[in-house]
């Protein structure tokens, strides 16, 4: 969320505060780095705690919870950012690099 200020619990566009596409750094490679380092936060958290299958439900819910949410914010910025449908075509992965 440091380098994301754009982010917010809910998905609106912020153009009178210079919301454009960023597609450079880490966005050349994954289109929501952002919840990819919350997953990896999650898993690391329930790993630290030391029960395993903390782990695996925390892994399950947090994946099926990010993915509805990317499905409700990618719908969304193809409709009103510029740009995103094509940012979508070049940048294939949305959040974990090989798999989705």
């Amino acid at each position: 969320m440091l380098s994301n200020e754009f982010a917010a619990p809910t998905v609106h566009m912020q153009a009178d505060a210079g919301h454009v596409l960023a597609d450079g750094g880490v966005y050349r490679l994954v289109r929501h780095p952002m919840y990819l380092g919350f997953l990896l936060f999650g898993v690391g958290s329930a790993l630290w705690l030391g029960s395993y299958f903390s782990t695996f439900v925390s892994i399950l819910l947090l994946i099926l919870a990010i993915i509805y949410r990317i499905q409700t914010e990618e719908a969304f910025l193809v409709e009103n950012l510029p740009g995103y449908e094509d940012y979508v075509t070049r940048v294939k992965t949305r959040f974990l690099p090989l798999i989705y």
